[in-house]
């Protein structure tokens, strides 16, 4: 028991020394950053009553800026990791577009690839982080323990409730 408690100490110290992420904060900053370049769009980028819509703006000029994000950023293997980006790329135009900022087509690009970088990172950050708990675990041994714990507790309730049968059995054939 004084063993178990000190490994889910060592646990949650590993927990409280990962970083928080703010999500809103580094989506944000991006865009910022893109602003600070460009402060001629600050205004347009606060007014939403433009009316701009994806549906706006051609086709082709989409489709260009789709292929360009999705060459700028993807290699290969995580192109068939990742499968096909072409909606989640459209979402974050179609964002951009609706907060109404009037940015060209490479800052698109840009605050595009920027965000879908940032949630990469972010995706490898917790995979890393599972991984750490997954390895942790096999080294304390505690992953086996569970699962004899889990068999065990199995066995535990298949023996109630065949009990739990057998006694229903028993009243039944004794009326």
């Amino acid at each position: 028991t004084k063993r178990q408690l000190l490994q889910k100490i060592g646990r949650h110290e590993t927990l409280i020394q990962l970083d928080p992420v703010d999500l809103q904060k580094s989506f944000a900053s991006s865009r910022l950053e893109i602003l600070d370049e460009h402060p001629e769009n600050f205004a347009n980028y606060h007014d939403s009553s433009n009316g701009h819509d994806l549906n706006d703006v051609k086709t082709e000029d989409v489709e260009e800026c789709i292929k360009e994000i999705l060459n700028e950023f993807l290699d290969a293997p995580t192109k068939r990791q990742w499968g096909s980006f072409e909606l989640l790329v459209i979402d974050i135009l179609r964002e951009e577009l609706s907060i109404g900022s009037k940015l060209d087509e490479e800052d698109l690009v840009k605050i595009s690839s920027e965000r879908l970088k940032e949630w990469f990172l972010l995706e490898n950050q917790i995979e890393e982080s599972r991984e750490l708990c997954v390895k942790e675990m096999e080294v304390t041994e505690d992953w086996r323990k569970f699962m004899m714990e889990k068999e065990e507790m199995v066995l535990e309730m298949e023996v109630t409730v065949l009990r739990s049968l057998v006694d229903e059995l028993l009243l039944d054939l004794m009326d």
